[in-house]
């Protein structure tokens, strides 16, 4: 099968993208990854990290929008090489590839995986895309939702499809070895009592504003302690000023994007401050980590985290509740006691094989309901080919 994203960076959705292809060739499947970025764009990070897996990786250089000219490219590119199923990861390839009538995409069958949808504001760019991915998700053979929460979000014709099949993400059973804090980090740290991780892109859906604002209206609630705040994004001038005109700079440190699975161990609990979320791989990483977490009630954490003592559950956009949450979690001496139900929690739910498993599945029924492929599916497969890239205009490994 064929995967396709265009990433923009090495955030949650990538993670399980990658989690997803590493356990598909473990169990003998043959997944590629094929790569979108702008024309001139170098070696993306999701690129790198799958190489690193043993993943074959196509980088496909297009320009942004509605590229039908590239698609139809892939397509056929596609074709050439035998592929069987095509595997959609985000509006962009969810949109381009459904805008494709099965009998005009070669009857290749197109599978859809929705990570999550924003809140975001009505007529914005956002917003029609979503749109857009509504409409054309109705001609995708199959769908996968990473929480039940979003059928309700989805036209009846695909809610109510047997092929439209709810898959939790997933990540690998083994705890990622410590890394070491850096020194300013390090000593960031060691300024507080306790100290919390926070993880995602610095966009207004993830709510960290919110948690800012936590900060500056209840400091006698969240007195000794840090936030460390990992990710980048649109948002991390408007937040470090936030927090520097609040005289903040003490206790929330924004440090730019970094993989913080590894990192959790030197931290007290995650908080995620979120307005809205499909299925965060952040909350798996610290289910894995058994580390404690105060989440806001939104998409699939609620579901992935009930019934647990080292869980503490909010309302997006209540910075009183996070204040709370956080003075409660701090007043208890006893937080850490229940790490093993977190780690049992992921790998009973959670895990990259029950993941994989799902989807293999999905896989079936989605070949069983579709029509004979035509011949070209029958072709050789290739392997990576170098060629020089007609919209890059230097040498890449791409078709």
């Amino acid at each position: 099968m064929l995967h396709l994203i265009d990433s923009g960076g090495l955030y949650g959705a990538e993670k399980v993208i990658l989690s997803l292809l590493a356990e598909q060739r473990r169990e003998g499947m043959d997944p590629i990854l094929l790569s979108a970025g702008e024309p001139n764009v170098g070696d993306k990070a999701i690129e790198q990290a799958a190489e690193r897996l043993g993943i074959q990786v196509v980088p496909w250089r297009m320009r942004s929008g509605l590229n039908l000219r590239q698609t139809r490219r892939i397509l056929r590119w596609a074709c050439s090489q035998g592929i069987g199923l095509l595997h959609s990861h985000g509006y962009k390839f969810n949109i381009l590839m459904g805008l494709w009538p099965r009998p005009w995409r070669a009857q290749l069958p197109l599978v859809c995986t929705l990570h999550g949808y924003v809140k975001a504001p009505r007529w914005s760019k956002m917003a029609v895309y979503e749109a857009l991915d509504r409409i054309v998700l109705q001609r995708a053979d199959g769908v996968a939702l990473v929480d039940k929460t979003m059928r309700h979000r989805l036209p009846n014709r695909v809610s109510e499809s047997s092929l439209c099949r709810v898959i939790p993400n997933g990540l690998d059973n083994a705890t990622p070895k410590t890394a070491s804090l850096r020194k300013g980090l390090g000593q960031f740290t060691a300024s507080h009592g306790v100290n919390l991780i926070a993880v995602g892109r610095l966009a207004r859906e993830k709510g960290f504003d919110t948690l800012i604002q936590a900060y500056v209206d209840y400091p006698e609630e969240l007195a000794n302690t840090g936030v460390v705040v990992f990710g980048d994004g649109p948002l991390r001038d408007t937040f470090q000023a936030q927090i520097s005109e609040a005289g903040l700079d003490d206790q929330i440190m924004l440090v730019g994007y970094a993989d913080a699975a590894g990192l959790m161990p030197h931290f007290d609990a995650l908080v995620m401050p979120s307005r809205t979320e499909g299925l965060p791989m952040t909350v798996l990483e610290a289910l894995r980590a058994e580390l404690p977490i105060i989440a806001t009630r939104v998409g699939g954490v609620p579901a992935a985290l009930d019934g647990l003592e080292s869980a503490l559950l909010v309302e997006p956009e209540r910075p009183d509740q996070i204040a709370n949450a956080v003075a409660q979690f701090t007043a208890s001496n006893d937080h850490g006691r229940h790490g093993h139900e977190l780690r049992q929690r992921f790998v009973t739910h959670y895990s990259a094989s029950a993941m994989a498993e799902g989807y293999r599945r999905l896989y079936e029924d989605v070949l069983l309901a579709a029509p004979p492929s035509g011949p070209t599916q029958h072709h050789h497969r290739a392997t990576r080919v170098t060629q020089t890239n007609n919209l890059g205009g230097r040498q890449r490994d791409s078709p």
